[in-house]
């Protein structure tokens, strides 16, 4: 699962998952709103701490309620 609400840098991203037969790629997410409508399973989330409608933390942590197994990679711009 991939959210980024940067266009670019959410097609590269998903474009590099794709690219490695090994892995899969569920969702390439603008919003966390879309995130968390994602249905299926979810080994993987990059997020990106800057997103339009919630904090990339409240995400982590609502995706992480929902499937505490979930590894998370933070993706940001952001100190």
């Amino acid at each position: 699962l991939v959210v980024e609400d940067d266009p670019l840098l959410r097609t590269e991203v998903s474009r590099a998952i794709v690219a490695d037969p090994a892995l899969e790629l569920v969702a390439a997410c603008t919003t966390g709103a879309e995130a968390l409508a994602v249905q299926g399973p979810v080994d993987v989330a990059i997020v990106d701490l800057g997103l339009p409608d919630i904090d990339g933390g409240d995400l982590i942590r609502a995706l992480r309620d929902r499937r505490p197994e979930l590894e998370v990679l933070v993706h940001t711009i952001h100190e």
